[in-house]
């Protein structure tokens, strides 16, 4: 128990152990499970774009006789494309370039993720309990959850979302320096280009309970 205390009070050591874990116990598991195949629509199209952007284009030209390979999810005017925003195909064209599979792109972003919901932890709790939260997270969702035996994505908005409200604790206290609002703005980013609905009410409630802080300055200033 003591070493685990002096471990989570290491903050960037259990940030990076919340996003390797998850990573390397599933890559570990592979030959009982394998790399998932898509089933689901959802999975085609973001997997559509991700090969859109791992080739460099933005969309792909309509094929001439589009009107016989029409799909659910997917647009075949005025362009071949994907219909969701490009969060998740953005992974999935990393993995695609780099490894050569657009899998390796989930299993980066269920890692990031981890690694933001740590970050956040840490700024609400006390580093024990940020540390076993961020454990379990990594545990239920990075191993066996959908997310990461999928290509539905969740772990581009959940980056994003972590990265918002890991932010709101330490904006709010004095000499919290640069990075939280970096992190702010990638997250805000992040979100409206993953869940852009949700993303701005989460944006939004978070300009509102910033709003005390902010005028505080101001009339300090």
């Amino acid at each position: 128990l003591g070493a685990f205390h002096r471990l989570a009070n290491k903050r960037r050591t259990a940030i990076l152990i919340c996003g390797l874990s998850p990573v390397v116990i599933r890559l570990a598991l592979l030959g009982v499970r394998p790399v998932p195949e898509p089933s689901i629509h959802d999975e085609f199209s973001h997997l559509l774009l991700g090969d859109t952007l791992a080739h460099g284009r933005l969309a792909n030209p309509p094929h001439l006789f589009w009107r016989h390979f029409e799909s659910i999810h997917i647009l075949q005017q005025p362009t071949y494309s994907s219909m969701y925003p490009p969060a998740q195909g953005c992974f999935l064209a990393l993995g695609e370039v780099l490894f050569h599979e657009p899998w390796a792109g989930v299993v980066i972003s269920v890692g990031l993720m981890c690694m933001a919901v740590c970050w956040m932890m840490q700024g609400w709790l006390p580093p024990a309990w940020a540390f076993y939260g961020s454990l379990l997270v990594g545990l239920k969702i990075g191993i066996v959850g959908f997310w990461i035996n999928s290509y539905m994505g969740g772990a581009a908005a959940a980056i994003g979302g972590a990265l918002l409200i890991g932010s709101l604790p330490r904006l709010r206290r004095e000499g919290s320096g640069m990075l939280p609002s970096v992190f702010l703005g990638l997250g805000v980013v992040i979100l409206m280009n993953s869940r852009p609905f949700d993303g701005a009410l989460l944006t939004f409630a978070a300009l509102v309970y910033l709003a005390p802080a902010l005028f505080k300055q101001k009339r300090l200033v």
